[in-house]
């Protein structure tokens, strides 16, 4: 299994694996579960085995901006405890958007690794640096980008991650998504439905028109 999930895991030393085996934390994530990590523990490396999980801010009002979603084969590095508020009801949360189940490495663990092992501390800087990319690139849309570019671009990396032009999502869902109210997401959907993009259903939204929307982005 490690093999598959983790790409250093071949120049890792015996010792080093046995640790692994022995310290690392295989944890099942049931869908729509929020945060699945016991406030005693903290955990530096994350690796998807399998699911989806959604890495999302919670603002102090409530509203909620998803900046990636981790799927098998991916890697998130990020001290979860940290990210966090000290209330810890605002920062950086975890959801799982379909069941999962995920390989967690302890702190003391990495922080082994990452003085025994090159291509650990790699795959570190790597990861770090792909969490920024992509929270940086949802800031700068946040910022520069009207909201009908917005929905188009998240309609279709939806599609992608389904595989499919027939998405099961809510217009709740998309503002959550979004940092947005649901209200303005669904005049902006009406809009593009009458653009001929897209047909609007309950509880779910089926792409017609791709270049439109590639257009919008």
């Amino acid at each position: 299994m490690y093999e598959t999930c983790l790409s250093f895991w071949d120049t890792l030393s015996d010792a080093q694996k046995e640790s692994i085996h022995r310290e690392a934390e295989l944890i099942e994530v049931p869908v729509g579960a929020r945060n699945p990590f016991g406030k005693e523990k903290n955990y530096q490396m994350l690796a998807v085995i399998k699911g989806r999980i959604r890495v999302y801010m919670l603002a102090e009002d409530g509203k909620e901006v998803t900046f990636y979603r981790m799927v098998p084969d991916s890697l998130c590095s990020f001290m979860l405890k940290d990210c966090l508020s000290e209330d810890g009801q605002i920062g950086i949360m975890l959801q799982a958007e379909s069941n999962s189940e995920i390989l967690c490495i302890p702190v003391q663990l990495h922080e082994a690794l990452l003085t025994e092992s090159a291509a650990y501390l790699k795959e570190q800087m790597e990861s770090e640096r792909d969490c920024c990319r992509k929270i940086t690139g949802v800031v700068n849309d946040i910022l520069s980008k009207r909201l009908d570019s917005r929905i188009a671009k998240l309609l279709l990396e939806e599609s992608s991650f389904c595989g499919t032009n027939q998405l099961k999502i809510t217009h709740e869902e998309i503002a959550c998504h979004l940092g947005s109210a649901r209200e303005v997401v669904t005049r902006i959907l009406k809009d593009l439905q009458k653009r001929q993009m897209l047909i609007l259903h309950r509880g779910a939204v089926v792409i017609t028109d791709r270049e439109k929307l590639k257009k919008l982005i």
